[in-house]
């Protein structure tokens, strides 16, 4: 990794404070708008006597996120592909580090959805246990995902012979549960496990 000068780790901050800060801003102050609007009609509808103060700017907030919520529906449809890429470009010329945000949620979403079409498993090789997905194989070769560390996202890869190892399938969830964990549950799964030759995995 290179290393950043005083003054580049300070702007990297900055790039990403200052749109957060302004976004923070703009969200109290159409909170404060909302809660204006809506005052009179709580005021007699006696709604303010729930939680006092707080009862307008927690009414105002879920309106706001309510709106937030379909406006975000909306620019999915197709018809808006136009303008949604022209409300990002106008946002990432004033604030360049959203879109290094939006890549790393990107790339997360894809690392996510990807996962999820891995097979999960347990391979064995030598007196040795590893958590894993299986990625692809030929006929000699095999390509899995080891699993390390407490998120199942954290590994390396493995590319090796199919020969002299062998592999119990296990779920999704049972995978996850004891990465989260730091590995606690494997051994169960293992001493109930019945492991078959790698070679027949396809």
């Amino acid at each position: 990794m290179n290393k950043k000068t005083i003054p580049q780790i300070i702007f990297d901050g900055l790039a990403v404070v200052i749109p957060l800060g302004a976004v923070a801003y703009l969200f109290l102050r159409i909170i404060r708008i909302i809660g204006k609007l809506i005052q009179p009609l709580s005021h007699k509808m006696g709604i303010e006597r729930i939680l006092g103060e707080l009862t307008l700017t927690i009414i105002a907030t879920t309106l706001f996120l309510i709106f937030i919520v379909i406006v975000g529906y909306v620019m999915q449809m197709p018809f808006m592909n136009g303008f949604r890429n022209a409300v990002e470009r106008i946002a990432f010329k004033f604030f360049p580090s959203l879109e290094r945000i939006q890549a790393v949620a990107e790339e997360k979403a894809r690392t996510e959805i990807a996962s999820e079409s891995w097979r999960p498993l347990i391979l064995s090789s030598g007196g040795r246990y590893q958590p894993a997905y299986f990625i692809e194989r030929n006929e000699d070769l095999i390509t899995l995902f080891i699993v390390k560390g407490a998120d199942v996202k954290e590994g390396e890869i493995l590319i090796t012979d199919v020969k002299g190892k062998q592999y119990v399938e296990i779920s999704h969830k049972e995978i996850k549960k004891s990465n989260s964990h730091y590995g606690k549950g494997y051994l169960t799964i293992i001493a109930k496990a019945t492991f078959i030759e790698l070679e027949l995995l396809r």
